[in-house]
């Protein structure tokens, strides 16, 4: 017992050598900023949806891409023909490569329009990650295999084969772009399970993945935009959110540390990470990664 007062004794001894805390009392006593006054300091207003001045089809911005084929004339037979394929018979397909040389190769080589979700203009003007000129990603050169999926549907039957034999990546975005024309991208909204701790991506969600970036022509934030839920936190009221934060807030910050910043702490909610940032990108390093 005696043992362990000495202990106790030698540690309180050793903590008396540290200085003493001087807390003026003019802190100790400081009011709190109101609740009216922080909501008026510079809280940035955020909704998921327009704000209510903007009215009528301006809610709704129009957009002049195509959701499926882009010609301004009807459709040929060749446009279809990917999805025709599986109602004829081995018979009818042979027939059908004998019509015209641009069935030869069957619709595999044709342009394969596939019909995409409809682009979120909306969510690219009010909501989350909303594009700001203060926010860039580029490459320091222009990539050579983004040509590929604008390239594709100027081509011919024949000039896409010849393609896909000449150059990997051609042929990898073929296979890609056959297996898009049917991939159930819906699926990826659909709720799931938490994912735990998982040591690699699925192989079929990873292609769900691709052929939705195929679809939204590669556009990482469209794609992001139509995911929602888990993705832009559609579900969340942040002004309710901080509403609570500023309520429940009690004490100033301890001496020597900067005051909570909430207006920087609600754009980073509601406008993603980073809030300010210019990346570029070497193309050299890309194929490495």
């Amino acid at each position: 017992m005696s043992q362990t007062i000495s202990t106790a004794t030698d540690m309180f001894s050793a903590l008396s050598i540290l200085p003493d805390l001087t807390i003026p009392p003019d802190i100790l006593d400081a009011p709190i900023e109101s609740l009216a006054q922080c909501r008026k300091s510079l809280l940035p207003p955020f909704s998921h949806t327009p704000p209510p001045r903007v009215r009528g089809r301006h809610r709704w911005p129009s957009s002049l891409e195509s959701q499926s084929c882009p010609h301004a004339s009807c459709s040929t037979l060749n446009d279809v023909l990917i999805q025709v394929q599986p109602y004829l018979t081995l018979n009818d397909r042979a027939k059908m490569a004998c019509t015209a040389m641009i069935h030869s190769l069957g619709p595999a080589y044709g342009p394969l329009w596939f019909s995409r979700p409809w682009s979120p203009n909306r969510r690219r003007r009010w909501g989350f990650g909303v594009p700001h000129q203060d926010r860039t990603v580029a490459t320091d050169s222009p990539l050579p295999h983004t040509l590929i999926h604008f390239a594709w549907p100027f081509l011919s039957p024949h000039d896409r084969r010849t393609m896909t034999k000449t150059c990997s990546q051609w042929f990898l975005y073929h296979q890609l772009r056959c297996y898009a024309m049917f991939a159930p991208i819906a699926t990826l909204k659909h709720v799931r399970p938490p994912p735990g701790s998982p040591t690699e991506l699925p192989s079929d969600r990873s292609l769900l993945y691709a052929s939705a970036l195929l679809w939204f022509h590669f556009n990482h934030g469209d794609f992001v935009q139509w995911l929602g839920r888990e993705y832009t936190n559609c579900s969340r009221d942040w002004d309710e959110t901080f509403d609570v934060l500023l309520t429940a807030r009690q004490r100033q910050p301890p001496l020597n540390f900067p005051p909570a910043d909430y207006p920087r702490g609600k754009r980073m909610f509601s406008e993603g990470v980073p809030l300010l940032g210019h990346f570029v990108s070497p193309s050299a390093e890309l194929p490495t990664r």
